[in-house]
This record gives C-alpha cells, sequence and structure tokens, in this order.
C-alpha cells in the first residue's frame, strides 16, 4: 500500500467525513475556522464531481493523461485563486 501523498492527507478527510452531527453543529468556532468551513462547503459539487469526471475518461492505470491533465487544470485554477487571495489580503 502506497503512503497517501500530503494532499491526499487534507482531501481524503474532506471527502469522507459526513456533515456535522448536531450536538457538534452546536458549537461555536472563530470566524477564521468558519471562512475555511464556509469555502470547503462551497468546493463540495466540485469534490463530488472529480471522480465522476475521471471515470468519463476510461484511461488504462497508469495512463491517465485526461484524467491528470483535469486534475491539473482544477489545482491550477484553486491556486491562481489562493494567490489572489494572498495578494489582496482577502
Amino acid at each position: 500500500m502506497t503512503k497517501p501523498t500530503p494532499l491526499a492527507r487534507l482531501v481524503i478527510p474532506v471527502l469522507v467525513v459526513d456533515p456535522l452531527p448536531p450536538a457538534l453543529a452546536d458549537l461555536e468556532i472563530s470566524e477564521e475556522k468558519q471562512v475555511v468551513v464556509d469555502r470547503v462547503e462551497a468546493l463540495e459539487p466540485e469534490i463530488e464531481d472529480v471522480p465522476m469526471e475521471s471515470w468519463k475518461y476510461s484511461e488504462i492505470a497508469l495512463r491517465e493523461v485526461r484524467s491528470a491533465e483535469f486534475l491539473i487544470a482544477m489545482l491550477a485554477a484553486e491556486i491562481a485563486a489562493f494567490a489572489s487571495c494572498r495578494r489582496t489580503g482577502l
């Protein structure tokens, strides 16, 4: 079994965690953490579409060229958005 990459360690929990139980949902969190939670929730449809989009390409294992291009484009857009936020201070 291969070790997950650092990115996988961040993404996998997001993909498998259910919404917070009601008792935990009532806990107060900082404004900064709420911004992160809101951003992840906003990305949920895109995150859910990743495996379906990759599946459409039906590529042979270890030769997933179109799937890789799709993931690179998606991550590049997120990195550009992150860099823009850092430049503008948002």
